[in-house]
């Protein structure tokens, strides 16, 4: 950090020296613009708008010896990462166009403008004017909280197959929540607009993993049960449990959206009595088949749910 003296300037106004490293990193001159964004007691001083930044950013992937994993991975950390222009080539390209245009179609505001042989050319046209963080959370939950009401038990393959669609809705929600979150940590102007610091956007990237990993076990809860022959009397006792891990969950968003610390902590040790209750359940009936499966996946719901709470008090606010 530099220290820089103020010096008086005509009758009302300060000016300050700027370092001759940053002007010559930034290509500036005498008589160039720079642009001041106010926050409280602080200023940040950018060489250009942040919208002429982005437009300069290109991310060049080469997918040649690479799996739909390795591509889809690459794909994904350039869109969090907000570069604007993903340009894809390489060996083998012509082979893998279905699956990368795929891949580029399930990111929010992400379109392909080009493709040839040899390359596929996507360009994002997602306004961070228009997102809001808490607004892509409270859809997420909506998503979620329909997926576990319908996969108690035994369902039709159209209603598995809309929970694996919903589930897909909260990847995509999950992916461009990371994403806004990404660009308001470097975005004074975003977190401006958002009126969010650092301590909001941590509590909330936390949150949004979490999300995710409750949608994707609830994902693989239905297709256990509908893969399952546990008898009924059985089963209600499981959907009971599951009932009380429902609540837990709807509790614990209560807390995050009222800002409820006191809610939070009071709920926590429902964990550890969910896991003993499903422990219990499991060493009665571990050899029907697919019951260890839902177990499992009922903890990890539990543990993610658990989780979701923990920012709720580990990152309230204090003051000295």
């Amino acid at each position: 950090m530099e220290t820089r003296k103020l010096i008086k300037f005509g009758k009302n106004s300060y000016v300050i020296t700027l370092n001759s490293e940053w002007i010559r990193r930034n290509g500036l001159t005498k008589g160039d613009h720079v642009h001041i964004i106010e926050n409280e007691n602080n200023i940040l001083i950018e060489s250009q708008p942040l919208d002429k930044q982005r437009e300069e950013r290109i991310y060049k992937l080469d997918v040649e010896g690479k799996t739909r994993t390795d591509i889809k991975r690459e794909i994904v950390t350039a869109y969090i990462n907000n570069f604007s222009i993903i340009e894809i080539s390489g060996e083998g390209i012509k082979d893998k166009a279905k699956t990368i245009k795929d891949i580029l179609h399930n990111l929010v505001a992400l379109a392909v403008i080009e493709q040839d042989t040899n390359r596929i050319i996507a360009k994002d046209f997602l306004n961070m004017k228009e997102i809001s963080i808490t607004a892509l959370i409270r859809k997420m939950d909506n998503i979620i909280k329909t997926m576990i009401a319908e996969s108690k038990g035994k369902t039709s393959t159209a209603t598995q197959e809309n929970i694996d669609l919903r589930d897909h809705d909260v990847n995509r929600l999950h992916i461009l929540s990371k994403r806004t979150i990404k660009h308001a940590f470097v975005s004074l102007e975003t977190r401006q607009r958002l009126k969010m610091d650092s301590l909001d956007l941590l509590k909330l990237w936390r949150i949004v993993e979490n999300l995710e990993e409750v949608a994707d076990s609830t994902k693989r809860v239905i297709r256990y049960f509908n893969a399952s022959n546990i008898p009924k009397a059985k089963e209600k006792e499981l959907i009971k449990i599951y009932e009380e891990i429902e609540e837990f969950y709807n509790n614990i968003m209560k807390a995050f959206y009222n800002g409820d610390m006191k809610l939070a902590l009071k709920i926590a040790p429902r964990k550890k009595e969910i896991l003993k209750k499903l422990n219990e359940y499991d060493r009665e009936n571990w050899n029907v088949e697919y019951v260890p499966n839902i177990i499992e996946k009922f903890k990890y719901m539990t543990m993610a749910i658990q989780q979701l709470g923990r920012p709720i008090y580990e990152l309230e606010r204090y003051t000295n």
